[in-house]
This record gives C-alpha cells, sequence and structure tokens, in this order.
C-alpha cells in the first residue's frame, strides 16, 4: 500500500486523528498478526497482547472516545496533526466498501 492510499482523519466527537484505511487494508492487517498471534505460546499471547488476537472490529471505532468510523472526516489545513506520536488505523468511511 503507498502513503497515497493512507489518509488522515479527524473525530467529529473529540478531535483525535486516525490513519484511514481501507476495508481490504484493515481484513489483511487482521489476518496477518491472527496468524503471528497463533505461533505464540499462550503465555506469550496472555503477557504481550492481553490474550486477545485482533477483530475487524479494531477498526471501526476512535480509540479515544468510541465514535464510530463513519463520524470521521477528512482532516483541514487548519487541524493540528501531532507529530511524533502513535496514530492508530481505522476505516476510511470513504474506502469501507471497497473494491473487491
Amino acid at each position: 500500500m503507498k502513503k497515497k492510499d493512507f489518509t488522515q482523519l479527524i473525530c467529529n466527537k473529540c478531535g483525535w486523528i486516525h490513519m484511514g484505511v481501507s476495508l481490504s487494508f484493515a481484513e489483511n492487517e487482521v489476518k496477518e498478526f491472527n496468524f503471528y498471534y497463533d505461533k505464540l505460546k499462550p503465555e506469550d499471547q496472555v503477557t504481550l497482547y492481553g490474550g486477545e488476537k485482533s477483530h475487524l472490529s479494531h477498526y471501526l471505532f476512535c480509540q479515544r472516545c468510541g465514535s464510530l468510523f463513519t463520524k470521521m472526516r477528512r482532516i483541514k489545513k487548519s487541524d493540528t496533526v501531532p507529530i511524533g506520536c502513535t496514530i492508530t488505523s481505522i476505516l476510511d468511511p470513504k474506502k469501507a466498501s471497497d473494491d473487491k
């Protein structure tokens, strides 16, 4: 996936910034993580990841306030995007139906 395939989205409720991704990207990330996770020892699954596999639902909600991905909008030049922080992925409302 190229940089242009990602979009910066902002939550309309809390202002948190997210990286918007397509449905196929999110599904692939879940599949790849779970493949890795399944190879870990059970105690490492718990210690490192709380004993929880990845789910597509992790891409549906704002990490900060829980708003649905459809409540996001593209950032504007006037929005402040923090530098040097972790920006989590969320489904991009414009790419959620995907091009499968």
